[in-house]
């Protein structure tokens, strides 16, 4: 398990634990394991606070919101995409695809 190993060798709210658990819910979203990554994406949330990766923080977030809507909690999930977009437009130039996408 890749989590548990990193997790082992790495100081907590590594960025590449918080990676590692991006992809993880990536694929438990798929796999409509839900709940499950919700959980995981609200610790890849501290991570990627912690180690400072503003976009890799509005990606997971971005994700923690479909996810949130899967599951019918609209209102959550709209705050989580608007956090989202708030993120991006810090981090990156107005103009980056990125921003257009958040604003469709």
């Amino acid at each position: 398990d890749v989590l548990r190993m990193r997790s082992a060798g790495l100081p907590p709210h590594h960025e590449d634990i918080g990676c590692t658990q991006y992809t993880l819910s990536r694929c438990l979203r798929e796999e409509n394991k839900l709940a499950e990554a919700i959980q995981l994406l609200t610790t890849c949330l501290g991570s990627f606070k912690q180690s400072l990766l503003y976009p890799q923080l509005a990606t997971a977030v971005d994700l923690l919101s479909v996810c949130l809507m899967d599951t019918g909690r609209l209102e959550e999930a709209e705050g989580r995409f608007r956090e989202a977009l708030d993120i991006k437009r810090k981090c990156l130039q107005e103009n980056h695809p990125n921003i257009a996408v958040s604003l469709h």
